[in-house]
């Protein structure tokens, strides 16, 4: 009896400190974001002080279960999946972003799997602080090993944050314009973010404005690749900054939302939603 005790103080310890980082590390990103992002601030309108509380406690509550499921995911090594063949809808790559791995799309793909989407797959871009120019040579190979496999034509493409820098990437630089039909990022820094002055390694320079990267990539932003770009964003974005980063030029289409933050936007019903009717359409 005592070592249930025990065993139970230390789970409900391990859950606190794991809350406690969480709140730290999400007041930390929205001070920043505030502090970064305060020019573009003041030009928007007044910040409804409720819904940013709400928008800020939901935050709280993906960052907690995305970090915890990343690292879960990380500790166990991804199974090798039986793919079958001549599937008639068509296969989606969810690809995740900065720091992160499959696990941050669990919520998400069981969302798109509730309203009736099927065939999904996903990625984990190695090493972790790479190139981004690689993590998309990464993705070039499971989009040509998903397309073998299923004997599909196209493949449409998900990606959250960095991962859609990847997916342009892909699309732009590798070939995948003539493989890809739909490309739909989620709060991804297309014109970079204040605050990857802050992070490590080479994919964080990368998606500094203005990065030599970032100027490289933006220069066929407005030709029409024969992929259809949807960019899904939110004007309360704590990692985005300024959040008008992520709005996409030419053809792309453009959606706003409003008190959601970076993570929330892969576990909310809604924005699955929508990437399901853009897929669709």
């Amino acid at each position: 009896m005592a070592a249930v005790k025990f065993v139970f103080v230390v789970l409900v310890c391990a859950v606190g400190l794991w809350f406690a980082v969480e709140i730290v590390l999400t007041a930390a990103s929205f001070i920043l974001a505030a502090v970064f992002g305060r020019k573009e601030a003041a030009a928007r309108k007044r910040l409804n002080v409720g819904r940013a509380v709400v928008g800020f406690l939901a935050e709280l509550g993906a960052a907690a279960l995305a970090h915890f499921l990343v690292a879960v995911c990380a500790a166990v090594p991804k199974r090798k999946r039986t793919v079958a063949l001549n599937i008639r809808t068509t296969p989606i790559l969810l690809i995740p972003g900065y720091f992160c791995n499959r696990g941050c799309w669990l919520v998400f793909a069981r969302l798109l799997r509730r309203l009736g989407v099927s065939n999904i797959y996903t990625i984990d871009p190695k090493p972790l602080t790479g190139d981004i120019r690689d993590f998309a040579q990464q993705v070039a190979e499971k989009v040509d090993a998903i397309l073998s496999a299923t004997h599909a034509g196209r493949i449409n493409l998900v990606g959250h944050s960095m991962g859609g820098l990847i997916a342009r990437y892909y699309i732009d630089r590798l070939g995948g314009a003539a493989k890809v039909g739909v490309c739909v990022t989620i709060g991804s820094p297309h014109h970079g973010t204040l605050l990857s002055r802050l992070a490590p390694g080479t994919n964080g320079k990368q998606m500094c404005p203005e990065s030599e990267f970032l100027t490289d990539l933006n220069r066929l932003e407005h030709v029409n690749k024969g992929t259809r770009f949807v960019s899904i964003w939110s004007t309360f974005d704590n990692m985005c900054v300024p959040p008008t980063s992520s709005v996409l030029g030419g053809n792309a289409e453009n959606i706003s939302l409003d008190y959601m933050g970076h993570l929330t936007m892969i576990c909310s019903p809604n924005v699955a939603k929508l990437v399901r009717d853009r897929l669709n359409k």
